[in-house]
Protein backbone atom coordinates (compact mmCIF):
# COMPACT_ATOMS: atom_id res chain seq x y z
CA UNK A 1 0.00 0.00 0.00
CA UNK A 2 1.39 3.33 -0.75
CA UNK A 3 2.05 5.41 2.19
CA UNK A 4 -0.01 9.12 1.74
CA UNK A 5 -2.22 11.51 4.16
CA UNK A 6 -6.16 11.74 3.83
CA UNK A 7 -7.64 15.53 5.10
CA UNK A 8 -10.19 14.45 7.56
CA UNK A 9 -11.75 17.99 8.19
CA UNK A 10 -10.80 21.50 7.22
CA UNK A 11 -12.87 23.25 9.62
CA UNK A 12 -12.23 25.14 13.11
CA UNK A 13 -13.02 23.37 16.19
CA UNK A 14 -16.68 24.20 16.54
CA UNK A 15 -17.69 22.98 12.94
CA UNK A 16 -19.70 24.02 10.15
CA UNK A 17 -22.06 24.64 10.43
CA UNK A 18 -21.63 26.36 13.76
CA UNK A 19 -24.14 25.91 16.68
CA UNK A 20 -26.91 27.98 17.13
CA UNK A 21 -25.83 30.21 13.59
CA UNK A 22 -28.21 30.46 10.38
CA UNK A 23 -25.61 32.78 8.49
CA UNK A 24 -25.81 31.70 4.75
CA UNK A 25 -22.41 30.31 5.21
CA UNK A 26 -23.62 27.95 7.75
CA UNK A 27 -26.81 27.27 6.10
CA UNK A 28 -24.92 26.18 2.85
CA UNK A 29 -23.23 23.76 4.70
CA UNK A 30 -26.56 22.41 6.79
CA UNK A 31 -26.89 19.07 4.98
CA UNK A 32 -23.06 18.67 4.23
CA UNK A 33 -21.30 19.45 7.38
CA UNK A 34 -17.35 20.31 7.27
CA UNK A 35 -15.51 18.36 9.91
CA UNK A 36 -13.20 20.19 12.27
CA UNK A 37 -9.47 19.79 11.29
CA UNK A 38 -8.03 16.91 10.94
CA UNK A 39 -5.35 14.64 9.86
CA UNK A 40 -5.98 11.02 8.93
CA UNK A 41 -2.12 9.38 7.48
CA UNK A 42 -1.82 5.23 6.33
CA UNK A 43 1.41 3.64 6.06
CA UNK A 44 3.12 1.16 3.90
CA UNK A 45 2.31 -1.39 6.38
CA UNK A 46 -1.63 -0.51 5.42
CA UNK A 47 -1.80 0.81 9.52
CA UNK A 48 -3.49 4.16 9.93
CA UNK A 49 -2.65 7.16 12.14
CA UNK A 50 -5.03 9.96 13.52
CA UNK A 51 -3.41 13.68 14.10
CA UNK A 52 -5.80 15.55 16.75
CA UNK A 53 -8.80 13.89 17.90
CA UNK A 54 -11.69 15.88 17.19
CA UNK A 55 -15.82 16.04 17.80
CA UNK A 56 -16.26 14.23 14.11
CA UNK A 57 -14.16 11.48 15.80
CA UNK A 58 -16.98 8.48 14.88
CA UNK A 59 -17.27 9.61 11.16
CA UNK A 60 -13.31 10.98 10.83
CA UNK A 61 -11.88 7.49 12.14
CA UNK A 62 -14.76 5.69 9.60
CA UNK A 63 -13.26 7.22 6.47
CA UNK A 64 -9.75 6.04 6.90
CA UNK A 65 -8.93 2.06 5.64
CA UNK A 66 -8.83 0.46 9.18
CA UNK A 67 -9.58 1.82 12.71
CA UNK A 68 -6.05 4.24 13.90
CA UNK A 69 -3.59 2.04 15.23
CA UNK A 70 -2.08 5.65 17.39
CA UNK A 71 -3.29 9.17 18.17
CA UNK A 72 -1.17 11.94 18.18
CA UNK A 73 -2.59 15.21 19.55
CA UNK A 74 -1.31 18.87 18.91
CA UNK A 75 -3.05 20.53 21.82
CA UNK A 76 -5.47 20.97 24.54
CA UNK A 77 -8.29 23.06 22.73
CA UNK A 78 -12.09 21.53 22.18
CA UNK A 79 -11.67 20.46 18.61
CA UNK A 80 -8.43 18.96 19.05
CA UNK A 81 -8.76 16.23 21.63
CA UNK A 82 -12.34 16.07 23.13
CA UNK A 83 -12.89 13.32 20.88
CA UNK A 84 -10.99 11.18 22.83
CA UNK A 85 -14.31 10.68 25.19
CA UNK A 86 -14.81 7.76 21.92
CA UNK A 87 -12.36 5.72 23.98
CA UNK A 88 -13.87 5.52 27.17
CA UNK A 89 -15.11 2.58 28.87
CA UNK A 90 -18.79 4.05 27.58
CA UNK A 91 -17.19 3.68 24.32
CA UNK A 92 -14.71 1.58 22.44
CA UNK A 93 -12.90 0.57 25.80
CA UNK A 94 -9.89 0.91 23.48
CA UNK A 95 -7.32 -0.80 25.78
CA UNK A 96 -3.68 0.39 24.92
CA UNK A 97 -4.02 2.55 22.64
CA UNK A 98 -1.00 4.70 21.80
CA UNK A 99 -1.75 8.38 22.13
CA UNK A 100 0.87 10.38 21.12
CA UNK A 101 1.61 13.84 22.84
CA UNK A 102 3.70 16.48 24.46
CA UNK A 103 4.89 15.69 28.30
CA UNK A 104 2.86 18.50 29.29
CA UNK A 105 -0.27 17.62 27.50
CA UNK A 106 -0.51 14.12 28.69
CA UNK A 107 0.00 15.58 31.93
CA UNK A 108 -2.86 17.78 31.53
CA UNK A 109 -4.57 15.10 30.39
CA UNK A 110 -3.50 12.31 33.11
CA UNK A 111 -4.58 15.11 35.62
CA UNK A 112 -8.74 15.76 34.82
CA UNK A 113 -11.42 13.63 33.81
CA UNK A 114 -12.62 12.13 31.51
CA UNK A 115 -9.08 11.70 30.39
CA UNK A 116 -7.58 10.53 33.37
CA UNK A 117 -9.86 7.21 33.52
CA UNK A 118 -9.22 6.48 29.43
CA UNK A 119 -7.85 3.32 28.91
CA UNK A 120 -4.68 4.37 26.74
CA UNK A 121 -1.26 4.18 26.70
CA UNK A 122 0.10 8.01 26.84
CA UNK A 123 3.17 8.40 25.21
CA UNK A 124 5.26 11.59 25.60
CA UNK A 125 7.69 13.39 22.92
CA UNK A 126 9.08 16.48 24.01
CA UNK A 127 8.88 19.12 21.42
CA UNK A 128 11.20 19.17 18.77
CA UNK A 129 11.53 15.35 18.92
CA UNK A 130 11.15 12.96 15.60
CA UNK A 131 9.46 9.79 16.35
CA UNK A 132 9.07 7.17 13.84
CA UNK A 133 5.44 5.03 13.43
CA UNK A 134 6.37 2.74 11.42
CA UNK A 135 9.54 1.76 9.46
CA UNK A 136 9.13 4.49 6.65
CA UNK A 137 6.67 6.95 8.20
CA UNK A 138 8.04 9.38 10.92
CA UNK A 139 6.44 12.56 12.58
CA UNK A 140 8.20 15.50 14.05
CA UNK A 141 6.13 17.38 16.88
CA UNK A 142 7.13 21.66 16.23
CA UNK A 143 6.38 23.58 18.76
CA UNK A 144 4.54 26.81 18.27
CA UNK A 145 2.62 29.70 20.20
CA UNK A 146 -0.38 29.55 20.53
CA UNK A 147 -3.11 29.69 23.68
CA UNK A 148 -1.71 27.61 25.86
CA UNK A 149 -3.99 27.47 29.06
CA UNK A 150 -3.87 23.90 29.67
CA UNK A 151 -0.74 22.54 28.03
CA UNK A 152 1.81 23.84 25.14
CA UNK A 153 1.00 23.09 21.40
CA UNK A 154 2.84 21.42 18.48
CA UNK A 155 2.21 21.08 14.65
CA UNK A 156 3.56 18.20 13.39
CA UNK A 157 6.16 17.65 10.28
CA UNK A 158 5.12 13.96 8.26
CA UNK A 159 8.06 12.39 6.50
CA UNK A 160 6.60 9.95 4.62
CA UNK A 161 8.99 7.49 1.63
CA UNK A 162 9.01 10.33 -0.77
CA UNK A 163 7.48 13.69 0.39
CA UNK A 164 6.78 15.73 3.24
CA UNK A 165 3.74 17.56 4.90
CA UNK A 166 3.28 19.94 7.17
CA UNK A 167 0.17 19.76 9.79
CA UNK A 168 -0.01 23.43 11.61
CA UNK A 169 -3.94 24.07 12.36
CA UNK A 170 -3.16 26.44 15.27
CA UNK A 171 -0.96 28.79 15.57
CA UNK A 172 -0.52 32.93 17.48
CA UNK A 173 0.29 34.82 14.81
CA UNK A 174 3.88 34.53 12.97
CA UNK A 175 6.29 34.41 15.39
CA UNK A 176 7.98 31.74 14.15
CA UNK A 177 9.73 31.64 10.75
CA UNK A 178 7.11 30.77 8.44
CA UNK A 179 9.35 30.37 4.95
CA UNK A 180 11.84 28.17 7.19
CA UNK A 181 9.07 26.06 7.97
CA UNK A 182 7.50 26.01 4.55
CA UNK A 183 11.53 24.93 3.33
CA UNK A 184 11.08 21.69 5.19
CA UNK A 185 8.12 20.55 3.75
CA UNK A 186 6.65 19.37 -0.07
CA UNK A 187 2.79 20.87 1.08
CA UNK A 188 1.89 22.65 4.26
CA UNK A 189 -1.70 21.99 5.59
CA UNK A 190 -1.87 25.79 7.85
CA UNK A 191 -4.42 27.93 10.10
CA UNK A 192 -6.88 29.84 8.31
CA UNK A 193 -8.93 30.47 10.68
CA UNK A 194 -9.43 33.72 9.39
CA UNK A 195 -9.56 35.19 6.17
CA UNK A 196 -9.29 38.69 7.46
CA UNK A 197 -9.36 41.11 10.97
CA UNK A 198 -12.02 41.97 12.44
CA UNK A 199 -13.80 39.35 10.35
CA UNK A 200 -15.79 38.10 13.75
CA UNK A 201 -17.27 41.08 15.65
CA UNK A 202 -16.25 41.64 19.12
CA UNK A 203 -13.72 38.53 18.94
CA UNK A 204 -10.93 40.95 17.65
CA UNK A 205 -8.48 39.41 20.16
CA UNK A 206 -8.34 36.08 18.71
CA UNK A 207 -4.75 35.98 17.87
CA UNK A 208 -4.98 33.51 14.81
CA UNK A 209 -3.16 35.29 12.15
CA UNK A 210 -5.49 36.30 8.69
CA UNK A 211 -4.98 34.30 5.96
CA UNK A 212 -4.19 37.38 3.52
CA UNK A 213 -1.67 38.78 6.07
CA UNK A 214 0.04 35.21 5.58
CA UNK A 215 -0.44 35.02 1.93
CA UNK A 216 1.25 38.75 2.06
CA UNK A 217 4.48 36.95 3.54
CA UNK A 218 5.05 34.31 1.01
CA UNK A 219 6.89 34.00 -2.06
CA UNK A 220 5.55 32.87 -5.04
CA UNK A 221 6.74 29.10 -4.70
CA UNK A 222 5.57 29.05 -0.61
CA UNK A 223 2.55 30.32 -1.48
CA UNK A 224 1.94 27.08 -4.01
CA UNK A 225 2.90 24.48 -1.38
CA UNK A 226 0.39 25.96 1.32
CA UNK A 227 -3.40 24.36 1.97
CA UNK A 228 -5.40 26.29 4.52
CA UNK A 229 -7.53 24.09 7.33
CA UNK A 230 -9.18 25.00 10.51
CA UNK A 231 -11.79 27.57 8.70
CA UNK A 232 -14.11 29.07 10.91
CA UNK A 233 -17.41 29.77 9.43
CA UNK A 234 -16.68 33.51 9.08
CA UNK A 235 -14.34 32.93 6.29
CA UNK A 236 -15.55 34.08 2.58
CA UNK A 237 -13.25 31.19 1.18
CA UNK A 238 -16.17 29.00 2.34
CA UNK A 239 -18.66 31.14 -0.23
CA UNK A 240 -19.18 28.73 -3.53
CA UNK A 241 -17.62 31.16 -5.01
CA UNK A 242 -14.66 31.54 -2.95
CA UNK A 243 -10.71 30.63 -4.33
CA UNK A 244 -11.03 27.26 -3.20
CA UNK A 245 -7.20 26.69 -4.44
CA UNK A 246 -6.21 28.17 -1.42
CA UNK A 247 -8.17 25.66 0.67
CA UNK A 248 -7.45 22.07 1.42
CA UNK A 249 -10.55 19.60 0.59
CA UNK A 250 -12.26 16.90 2.93
CA UNK A 251 -11.15 13.53 1.91
CA UNK A 252 -8.08 14.64 -0.55
CA UNK A 253 -5.52 12.16 -0.59
CA UNK A 254 -1.66 13.36 -0.12
CA UNK A 255 1.15 10.78 -1.35
CA UNK A 256 4.18 10.86 1.27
Amino acid sequence: MSCHARVLGIAQDAGVPHAGCACPRCERFRESPLHVACLGLVGGSGQTYLIDATPDFVAQTAALPAFPSAILLTHAHMGHYTGLVYLGREGMNASGLPVHATPALCAFLRANEPWASLPVQWVTHEPGTRFFLEERLSVESIPVPHRNEHADTVAYLVLGPKRRLLYLPDIDRWKIDLSALLARCDLALIDGSFYSRGELPGRADIPHPPIEETLDRLKPDEAAKVRFIHLNHTNPLLDADGPTALVAREGEEIPL
